[in-house]
């Protein structure tokens, strides 16, 4: 009975296991945790974990039958609390986004290793490839703007330039406002957040809170820092969006 009785917990355990995943897929938070690639794997795991968590169960009554060894007198409930707690914990707490002191701490590396015998880089070359408002705004993300940083060609045509950006709105420990957005080439774990200084505001701010989606029109420059370069705006205009589909994610730098 008491081989029985932990072979049921454990099945338990599996199936809470496969539930979390399945649930989290339905209610649509798994975006918040995983690039669109990586979710239908995340569903299969926990379909297969519940199956196996149910067949376990049905067929639990077959465990001491089969069984001769002596497997102790007492169920494992530490081993079980150590599979179920965490979990059960985790779920529970978790707010489905960073803290701003994470958000910090994740700041993308220098992007100058990414630019190796590129082709020469014009105005007209920005003109050809890139879409802009009615205005004259060029529509330029943010990781553009820090990939620029790290190729001096690209940069001397981009200082300077009036461009049209999205992020969300933060403020600093100094209370300075920045633009930043997180990157994440599979799951929440290898997310990293790019960060744009604002360095000029427009004369009326909207009312917005922390972490705001907002569209920025102003001018752009970089300045340097240490041995780099650091993509600054001069905002002229800012507009608040609604909250992207993606969970505040963005996968640039997937396949990349």
């Amino acid at each position: 009975m008491i081989l029985r009785l932990h072979h049921l917990a454990m099945s338990v355990a599996l199936i809470l296991w496969g539930v979390v995943p399945i649930w989290f897929y339905q209610t649509d938070r798994l975006r918040y945790y995983l690039t669109p690639d990586f979710e239908d794997f995340a569903l299969a795991g926990g379909i297969g974990l519940l199956i196996l968590g149910v067949f376990n169960i049905i067929y639990s009554g077959d465990v001491e039958k089969d069984c001769c060894h002596d497997h102790g007198s007492q169920v494992s409930l530490q081993s079980i609390a150590l599979m179920v707690a965490p979990i059960l914990l985790a779920t529970l707490w978790t707010k489905d986004h960073y803290s701003l002191e994470t958000l910090r701490r994740k700041e993308m590396d220098s992007p100058a290793d990414y630019f190796q015998d590129l082709p020469p880089f014009t105005l007209e070359t920005l003109r050809e490839s890139t879409s802009q408002t009615d205005d004259g705004h060029y529509n330029i993300p943010l990781i553009q703007m820090a990939m620029a940083s790290g190729d001096q060609e690209v940069r001397e045509v981009f200082d300077g330039l009036e461009i049209v950006t999205s992020g969300r709105l933060i403020a600093d420990r100094e209370g300075n406002y920045e633009l930043f957005e997180i990157f994440m080439t599979c799951c929440a774990a290898d997310a990293q957040t790019l960060r744009v200084p604002l360095r000029k505001l427009p004369t009326e701010l909207p009312s917005v809170s922390a972490k705001q989606w907002v569209d920025i029109k102003g001018t752009l420059h970089y300045r340097r820092e240490g041995e780099g370069f650091r993509p600054v705006v001069d905002a002229l205009e800012i507009t608040v969006l609604p909250d992207p589909e993606r969970g505040g994610f963005s996968e640039y730098l997937n396949g990349m």
